[in-house]
This record gives structure tokens, sequence and C-alpha cells, in this order.
């Protein structure tokens, strides 16, 4: 072990599994011990086989947190995890322990080499002449590597998108990739595109620089940032708390490189498109506010973001309009499962449009523009609150907030007591505000098909056109500014 601060030399990382065994741990006590030689037969049987790995790749230093952080000492811990960004990304590769369980799995594994290779067999066609066919699962290189137990871990997504080159250690095969390109060892020359699938994606967008415009660039950071929350949020996290910090890396390589605003798991230049994501119901509500209601951050389990980056945004129109986002103090026992008088200072979202509401004493189902020819389809965020939306005593209002030429998405937002969530100050400022404003949370999603009906356009106060030339329509009859939180 060395203690010189910015040693000279290559190094890899180690990306892995800490499980629940008792292995080797960098601690006060044995600093002294460990910086002198000692036998690499003391090491768990992951950290001896990377450093085999990295005698054979001719590297100077490994970096494995469980020995280079001090684990019981909190100000080390602080320290060295605000440049674990960097410490990825400096890295000439990062070794990944994709199938071990824990640090005694190891490397290496025993296998059969002919399961690793791509099932073939011989096909004849009509004209007497045979052809050869091969059998590969679509995108059989991403799912090979998020079968892996290693890939299950939240964390562990940042330290590959960040990683120059990654060398995956699965149960079946050594897999390579870097920032343009992938290799494994199923096939020996190039892989097919669609065994690949997208396994790159969001890696080859932060060393992008150059773009065609830049409705180009904000719509193709959307649509990877809609990719990378799809797979981070099916993750695992031992402390739900760090669900915005385990993917900080990523967001601050993004805005350094892009030049972008971000707020709670949101990209601000396509705000409207990125509050569209769903959760089929089966999202959680957390025991302590993190996030504010419109971030999928804020709750808990697989989220689905909005992908449909083909519609260009010359063919959306975006009824709402964004008007601010700022930092109130707010009481947020209303926005997690755990019912706590706790003010805090979180992001309030401000948009203006026109918006529905149903009222459960006049509507006996939120399908309140089904017919015929249009249908709506509704998901709450989390099961609990279909199951209480019809005691709701506070309204729930639908916000269109992108209209297509097939298609047209929003979210459901319940209105919340401002007199019972606002402190004394916000009261104050809740007092000069117009009526129209509403406080708001998020509670769940909708999206539409078929006809666009007449009456649904006056509902939602639209153009009742379908030409997206049309624009986003300033109608000022019932509009509202609603302030979600």
């Amino acid at each position: 072990m060395t203690h010189k601060q910015s040693p000279e030399g290559r190094y890899i990382a180690l990306s892995y599994r800490w499980g629940d065994s008792q292995h080797l741990l960098l601690k006060s006590s044995n600093l002294a011990q460990l910086s002198q030689r000692q036998p690499i037969s003391t090491l768990p049987r992951t950290f001896q086989d990377t450093v085999q790995v990295a005698k054979v790749l001719d590297f100077d230093y490994i970096w494995i947190d469980a020995l280079c952080i001090m684990q019981d000492s909190l100000q080390d811990w602080r320290q060295e995890s605000m440049q674990m960004k960097d410490i990825y990304a400096n890295a000439y590769c990062t070794v990944a322990a994709s199938w071990a369980p824990n640090p005694d799995g190891g490397l290496f594994k025993l296998r059969n080499v002919e399961d690793v290779r791509c099932g073939s067999f011989k096909a004849d066609i009509l004209d007497g002449s045979s052809i050869n066919i091969r059998l590969l699962e679509r995108g059989g290189f991403h799912n090979e590597i998020f079968r892996a137990p290693l890939h299950g871990r939240a964390w562990i997504l940042q330290e590959r998108i960040l990683s120059p080159q990654v060398l995956f250690f699965t149960e079946q095969q050594v897999m390579w990739e870097s920032e343009n390109d992938v290799r494994c060892e199923a096939f020996e020359d190039d892989l097919p595109s669609h065994y690949v699938d997208e396994s790159i994606w969001l890696r080859t967008f932060l060393q992008r620089s150059k773009f065609d415009s830049d409705d180009e660039h904000y719509d193709l950071l959307v649509e990877y940032w809609a990719q990378c929350v799809d797979v981070y949020s099916l993750c695992h996290l031992t402390v739900p708390a760090d669900k915005l910090i385990a993917i900080d890396g990523i967001v601050q390589k993004l805005k350094k490189v892009h030049k972008v605003e971000y707020v709670a798991g949101i990209w601000w230049h396509r705000i409207c498109k990125s509050l569209l994501w769903s959760g089929n119901g089966l999202l959680q509500r957390p025991d302590e506010y993190r996030a504010p209601s419109f971030s999928w951050a804020s709750l808990d389990g697989a989220v689905r973001m909005y992908h449909e980056y083909y519609v260009r945004r010359w063919q959306a129109r975006f009824p709402f309009e964004t008007i601010n986002i700022k930092t109130e103090k707010f009481n947020t026992s209303l926005l997690c499962a755990k019912i706590v008088e706790a003010y805090k200072d979180i992001c309030v979202l401000e948009l203006r449009g026109h918006a529905p509401v149903w009222d459960p004493e006049q509507h006996d189902s939120l399908q309140v523009f089904a017919s015929d020819t249009l249908k709506v389809e509704i998901m709450f965020d989390v099961e609990s609150d279909e199951r209480e939306v019809d005691l709701a005593e506070k309204p729930i209002w639908f916000l269109l907030l992108q209209t297509t030429m097939n298609h047209r998405q929003g979210i459901l937002v319940q209105e919340l007591d401002g007199d019972a969530q606002a402190t004394e100050a916000t009261m104050k400022e809740k007092e000069r505000c117009d009526k129209g404003k509403v406080y708001a949370r998020r509670v769940g999603f909708f999206s539409t098909r078929g006809a666009w009906a007449v009456e649904a356009h006056d509902v939602f106060g639209i153009p009742a056109s379908d030409d997206p030339t049309d624009g986003i329509h300033t109608m000022s009859r019932g509009q509202k500014i609603f302030r979600l939180v």
C-alpha cells in the first residue's frame, strides 16, 4: 500500500460486491501493518485475482475502496467519496467482479467454453444450397452484465459509465467495454449489432461535444438519461437516502461537459418531457423525504421514463409553460410514508396551464375523458394512492404535459392543503399569491390514445387542430399556476 497522494503510473480500479463476508478492511488500527510488505495470500480471493490481472496487464497500482479508504474514519470516507467519480474516471481500466457475490468469490470461474459460444445450425433453402444460422440473445451483452449479482447494486452503474474501460468477469465469459467499442469471448470478431444493443449509450454521449443543433443535443441528453434511469431504478441501494448521491458523479460530468441545468434527477432543458415517468402502481413512498414528488427519485422501485426520441421537438406540443423552480421551506409530512412534522428546504416547480380537475363528488371514475374513440390510461405511482383517492378531500388535476400526433401524456397531481403545509413565512407569501395558484404533489401518470375529441380540446385548453405547427396554446381562461412540491 502506498501513502503517495498522486503516485506516478497507471492504475486499475476494482468494482465488486462487499456482500456479507468479513473481509480485510483498512482501519486506523492496521494502517501501519498494511503499509509494510504483506503476502498476497492474506487478501480475499477477488483482491488476489485482481493483483494477477494487474501483473499480466502491466499496471503499477490497484485502487480498492476497502483498502484505500479508512473504514473507521467518517472524515476520510467523506473526503474520498467526494473523489470517487474521479477515481473511476481516471483509472486506465476498471475490473468488474460481476459474478462474485462477495470478495471471497474471485474473478475467475470454471466454465464450459462451449456454453459461451453462439449456437448455430445449417438450414437448406429453396435453391438447394444451405446457410449457417446463428442463434443469439438480442441485447445479450447488456443482459449478461445486468444479470450478474454485482450490477444489481445502484452505485455500480456510475462506476461503469464513468470508467474509460471496463473488464467484466461474468459467470459465462470475460467481456470488455470502452467508450467506443465492446468485445467478448462469445465472438472472436465484431459483435452482431443486435447482440450489443445499447450497452454503451450514456458512456458514448458523455464524450460527445458536437451536435447538429441545440434541439438534438437536449433531446439526446433526455433520451440517454431516461435509459440510464430505467436501469438504475432496478438496482438496490443499502441506504435509500443515497438515491441521487449514487449517480451524482454522472450528473456532474454531464453538467460539466454539456453545460446543462439539473435538479433532483430532472434536466431543466426538457423538463416537461422529463416529468413523464411511470411506475405502474408498484412504487413505494420512502419513510423520509429525499426529492420532490415530480421527480422519479422521490419513490422507491422500478420506473419507466418516457422514450420517444424519434418524435422531434417540432412534432410535439407542450401545453404547460414552465415558470420557475425555486427552494421553499415546506412541511414534508405528506410527501413521504412516515407522517412526521419536518420542515425542509425543498424544490418547488411552478407550471402554468389549463388542467381539468376530477372531483370524487361529481365523477365516479377518473376515466372522465374516455369514449368510444378516446381511451385514457391512468397509472397511480403508489398503489395506496389509488385506494385512497376516492376518499380524498382534495381534488386531482390532470396536467397534460406533451401532445404529439397520436399520443398525449401528462401527470396527475393532488392539491395539498397549503394552510396546513406551509410555514409561517410561506403563509405570508401565500396570502400575496393569486387565487389561481395551487400547491400540489404528483400522484400518477396518464396517457391517451385515439381520436382527440373537440370536448377534450376544450377541457385541456389546446387547439382542436392536430397540426403541430399550432404551437403552444395560451388560452388564459381557467389557467392555473401549479406549484409542484
